[in-house]
């Protein structure tokens, strides 16, 4: 697992994290894929057993707690990126930790700046998001000023040790590239988008937010091609809009706008935009998707960055629905009991067609 270290300047301490673990299952199992999935399924386990605790924190009853974390197990980009061996579904599960982190130790530097650290040491991007969530916990606790104070603190002491530690991995894999170099984002430069009219414009946020409100949780049918020069066929859900889903998916996804307006109105019912918390969670995913308006080729490649977080706003507005009374919370669990269900029966035959798709004969 040490030869692809080359291109890691957007994971800037993966190598250093992960290798030794990684060198571990491969003399454990003698073979490199067997190694690295058992290491991206176990990501992906601890990635929901994370945001188990992370929604009960936030104080919902054992089954919708329980609901909600199967939800995200069963997301469309949960079984795709906690299966194929990639970098993403570390980036769910750094992400998923600043979530409990941030209700569980509200601007505790010494619980955020190891987890903050880590997060950008998966994708450096992610110190927008896993920052964002630290400095509304903070000024949740310790006002505007003193927040303000504690974050730039934070990201003092994250990039200060990121830096040595990039050094560290440096000297030990010379290959690995040190994260600062402006040189090592030349290829990336390729993956950015400026939109040439409005048309292009809304037709980038459309499809940007379908892939952060729908297509993360629940997969529509995909297109499948094969480019030229290519020997296997491509899958994606750009272009892919309503009617790309089946019967399944059409109750699932149902069933999902239908949660996000029951959301909606538990935040306006009990006021939850004063909780920090969900300021946090919201900022966050503002903040990703500003990012990849910008950047990005396929979208659905950074839907671990955000489905974890939109999760988060999805529980958080529920958990006002659900404090209303005893009616509002059985209608909280059983909205989520058959979302997560449908959700499944739907993502799992999207795996299975892929499966059958890049099976080898």
């Amino acid at each position: 697992m040490s030869t692809r270290v080359a291109r890691l300047a957007l994971h800037p301490l993966f190598v250093l994290f992960f290798n030794f673990v990684g060198n571990g299952l491969l003399k454990t199992t003698g073979a490199h894929l067997l190694a690295t999935s058992i290491l991206i399924a176990a990501a992906g386990a601890l990635c929901v057993v994370i945001a188990h605790v992370f929604f009960t924190a936030l104080g919902h009853r054992p089954v919708a707690a329980l609901a909600l974390s199967v939800l995200l197990g069963v997301s469309a980009s949960h079984l795709v990126f906690a299966s194929l061996p990639d970098t993403f579904i570390f980036t769910a599960l750094s992400l998923a930790l600043c979530c409990w982190l941030a209700v569980g130790y509200p601007g505790s530097l010494p619980a955020f700046v190891p987890a903050v650290l880590f997060s950008l040491g998966i994708t450096i991007t992610n110190v927008g998001p896993a920052g964002l969530l630290f400095a509304a916990s903070a000024r949740g606790v310790s006002g505007w000023i003193g927040g303000f104070r504690k974050s730039a603190t934070l990201l003092l002491l994250v990039l200060l040790a990121a830096a040595g530690l990039s050094f560290v991995q440096k000297s030990l894999y010379p290959s690995a590239n040190l994260f600062f170099v402006p040189e090592a984002f030349q290829e990336d430069v390729g993956y950015t988008f400026i939109p040439h009219s409005a048309p292009q414009a809304w037709e980038r946020a459309a499809s940007l937010l379908g892939h952060v409100g729908l297509f993360a949780l629940v997969a529509p049918q995909p297109r499948v091609w094969t480019p030229q020069g290519s020997e296997v066929p491509w899958v994606t859900f750009q272009g892919s809009g309503l009617a790309a889903y089946d019967g399944t998916g059409c109750a699932a996804l149902a069933l999902l706008l239908a949660a996000y307006g029951l959301a909606a109105y538990g935040i306006v019912r009990q006021r939850l935009w004063r909780e920090p918390i969900l300021q946090g969670l919201v900022l966050a995913t503002a903040f990703l998707v500003l990012l990849h308006f910008f950047y990005g080729d396929d979208l659905f490649l950074y839907s671990c960055s955000w489905v974890v977080l939109v999760l988060g706003i999805l529980a958080c507005g529920l958990l006002g629905v659900a404090r209303s009374d005893a009616k509002g919370a059985s209608a909280v669990t059983t909205v989520l009991v058959l979302l997560a269900v449908l959700t499944a029966v739907n993502n799992l035959r999207f795996l299975l067609a892929l499966i059958d798709l890049y099976r080898v004969p």
